[in-house]
């Protein structure tokens, strides 16, 4: 084969695969946004939640997955509370994260810890329908699922703090409520957070002022 045939079919090829590539862009954009346009529809009046969680934990060094059940607590702007029945807990209020893991505690402010500060734009963001921020910081792909949840998948730009971890967000096709958000670091490490009995605009102040 000479140099000019070889160069001809691979034109050919990269024609063939930008000709098959292009109805997929299409549909995930309009996949992308159908989505926006309803959960902010949904969303956008919600000043607070409070609902059931539970924590799937699955690391490599683990004989078998850890789950725990909890409460989800987010009040806005940006502040959230995941409070488990072992006493653990992960507190997001006015920008400083505090987390109880067994008897140790730990008090940092988001504005020191980039990965931490973006973890706290994604949650608020799901539960806010305000994606706009969070498209600075990761790619992200849309999906429909069949019977009509939606799934994002997040992978962080290059630029992002928040190194290599994606992100897996499942959304109720009902009511664009969050159901499942899943931290992948890998195939065999993740932490996942399932909501459910969800609540909207109750008062949970007092949970933030304990």
């Amino acid at each position: 084969m000479s140099c000019k045939q070889l160069m001809l079919m691979k034109y050919r090829l990269l024609i063939c695969l930008m000709f098959f590539s292009l109805p997929l862009l299409a549909q995930n954009s309009s996949v992308e946004n159908e989505f926006i346009s309803k959960i902010h529809k949904y969303n956008s009046d919600i000043r607070s939640i409070k609902c059931r969680c539970t924590q799937n934990s699955v690391f490599a060094i683990f004989d078998k997955p850890k789950s725990v059940d909890g409460m989800f607590y987010y009040l806005a702007d940006n502040n959230i509370i995941i409070s488990l029945n072992n006493g653990d807990y992960i507190k997001i209020i006015d920008s400083v994260l505090e987390m109880k893991t067994g008897k140790e505690i730990t008090k940092i402010k988001l504005s020191s810890n980039p990965a931490l500060k973006n973890l706290n734009i994604l949650i608020s963001s799901c539960f806010k329908g305000d994606f706009s921020t969070l498209k600075s910081i990761y790619n992200i792909s849309y999906s429909k699922n069949s019977e009509g949840s939606y799934t994002l998948l997040l992978t962080p730009k290059k630029t992002s703090k928040s190194k290599n971890m994606s992100v897996e967000l499942l959304f109720n096709g009902k009511d664009m409520s969050l159901d499942n958000l899943k931290m992948i670091e890998s195939e065999d490490n993740y932490t996942e957070y399932v909501f459910r009995a969800k609540e909207y605009n109750m008062d949970v102040k007092g949970y933030f002022s304990k």
